[in-house]
């Protein structure tokens, strides 16, 4: 599996955030890809997460050049003990949307505490409800095993956003979306992904067959060994703060 063949993320991704000479605090970090991507050209960069376990391969990641730039750690967007009115830039890279809808809001509250007067909020999640696109391939899952609307955690993260704007926390800069292909070399591929990524899953013969049949027709594979590629479509909102 190839995500991202062209690198298009990495030129849209500087060209959305300009992190040239900014400080910036990135929530929800994970191993740390989009941190290494933006962290060169900024003033300094901050990465947290609430998983140690992605900290801890982030940091084993990080390459020398780095090391100086780049300050990791485990902490919640909700309590990042970070200092008030400290940062250029706010990022949330399909994180806001993970958090539960009972502290989205919060997210956003503690986002404004450590932003600078102007500073950025940007906020980059999957499209809701798109049918044939990375996101309706998880959606399988979440939707028939786990019995879980992930659309409705993406809306509600939108209306978040909009009670933020409205209760003055925040004004709405610039909203835009971009689109990446993931590339897989077969069927199978796709499938071992979907199995890997969710052990927690009751992969009974009755629920691979469900599941793998539902893969099959978002990706619109006909066979095992076909080459294919979906879009991971995904949108993105500039927020500036308010005092």
């Amino acid at each position: 599996m190839i995500i991202d063949p062209q690198q298009l993320e990495e030129r849209l991704l500087n060209k959305i955030v300009e992190p040239k000479n900014k400080r910036i605090l990135e929530v929800g970090c994970g191993q740390g890809k989009t941190s290494y991507l933006l962290a060169k050209e900024s003033e300094g960069y901050w990465a947290i997460d609430v998983d140690p376990k992605v900290i801890a391969l982030a940091r084993k990641d990080l390459s020398k050049q780095l090391q100086d730039k780049v300050n990791l750690g485990v902490r919640s967007g909700i309590d990042t003990k970070m200092p008030k009115a400290f940062f250029d830039i706010v990022l949330m890279q399909l994180c806001l949307h993970e958090i539960s809808v009972q502290e989205q809001g919060l997210a956003l509250v503690e986002a404004h505490r450590v932003l600078k007067s102007g500073g950025k909020m940007i906020i980059i999640d999957p499209k809701a409800n798109q049918p044939v696109s990375v996101q309706a391939l998880y959606d399988v899952i979440n939707s028939k095993i786990k019995l879980f609307d992930h659309n409705c955690t993406i809306r509600h993260s939108k209306w978040v956003i909009k009670q933020a704007i409205n209760q003055g926390l925040f004004s709405l800069a610039k909203k835009g979306g971009y689109e990446i292909e993931w590339h897989f070399g077969n069927f199978e591929e796709l499938t071992k992904m979907m199995v890997n990524e969710n052990p927690d899953v009751d992969w009974s013969p009755d629920n691979k067959r469900m599941v793998f049949t539902e893969l099959a027709s978002i990706s619109n594979v006909s066979d095992n060994k076909s080459t294919f590629k979906v879009m991971d479509i995904l949108e993105y909102t500039i927020l500036e703060k308010r005092d």
